[in-house]
């Protein structure tokens, strides 16, 4: 899904308040392998701060993602695929979320 589509919902959600939460998609590749990890980091946005990661998910393959603090912006992420090996890799989709300046 894309920032503008979501940013669309969550617009209509909040329409008495203009855009007060907004999310970006961030995508990191990782090794699909038994254990590995990656650091992630949200992007920074002009006029809003960053809240919370909202959600981790493997795209196209399955395996665990575990975020080692959700409420940091920049934090490392560890995947589990049991009965994965070698040095194959895949993509983890992130979202964060953010709150505008104004209402911290």
């Amino acid at each position: 899904m894309s920032n503008q589509l979501i940013d669309k919902a969550l617009a209509y959600v909040g329409k008495n308040i203009q855009k007060p939460i907004i999310m970006r998609y961030v995508q990191v590749t990782i090794q699909r392998q038994y254990s590995s990890t990656v650091s992630v980091s949200a992007p920074n946005v002009d006029g809003y701060t960053f809240l919370i990661w909202v959600n981790f998910a493997t795209n196209g393959w399955i395996g665990s993602v575990y975020a080692a603090n959700p409420l940091a912006q920049n934090t490392d992420l560890w995947n589990s695929t049991y009965g994965t090996s070698g040095t194959n890799t895949g993509n983890v989709v992130c979202y964060a979320m953010y709150i505008r300046n104004d209402l911290v």
